[in-house]
């Protein structure tokens, strides 16, 4: 995996997808031959099952899937769930990866790192940027 990841300057957000997705397959694969093919199936079905539920919310559906769980011998439920953690761990170490390359990569170019979807607001702080600095007791009240 390491080899892999290293073999990109920068990965691209499909890249990342890409390597979720062949995680997730191994996964599978080994899923199916250590836990057997019932666990497979029924995390398969829950899987699917929940990627319809997050695109179009539906309660009937949902109930479904829940009672589905429900009636899952509590053998095949351990191990639905083992598999789930596992396939959540892997694609939090490919993120990882995945932020690191970018890390480094602006370390490299001596880009700034990058602030998503927000914006600082520091209206909220007694001092703004730019301000001459007080001395820390003129912010805790103190004359």
């Amino acid at each position: 995996m390491s080899n892999y990841l290293k073999t990109f300057d920068v990965i691209n957000d499909a890249q990342l997808r890409s390597t979720v997705k062949l995680l997730g397959k191994l996964l599978g694969n080994i899923i199916r031959t250590h836990a057997g093919n019932n666990v497979y199936i029924a995390v398969e079905k829950l899987r699917r099952g929940f990627i319809r539920l997050h695109k179009n919310n539906d309660s009937v559906k949902h109930d479904q899937l829940i009672r589905y769980i429900e009636k899952l011998d509590h053998k095949t439920l351990t191990n639905v769930i083992r598999s789930f953690s596992k396939y959540f761990a892997l694609v939090n170490v490919a993120e990882e990866a995945y932020l690191h390359i970018h890390r480094v990569d602006r370390l490299k170019t001596g880009t700034p790192p990058r602030i998503d979807g927000t914006t600082i607001n520091y209206s909220h702080l007694p001092a703004q940027p730019g301000d001459t600095p007080r001395p820390v007791m003129s912010y805790l009240g103190s004359p």
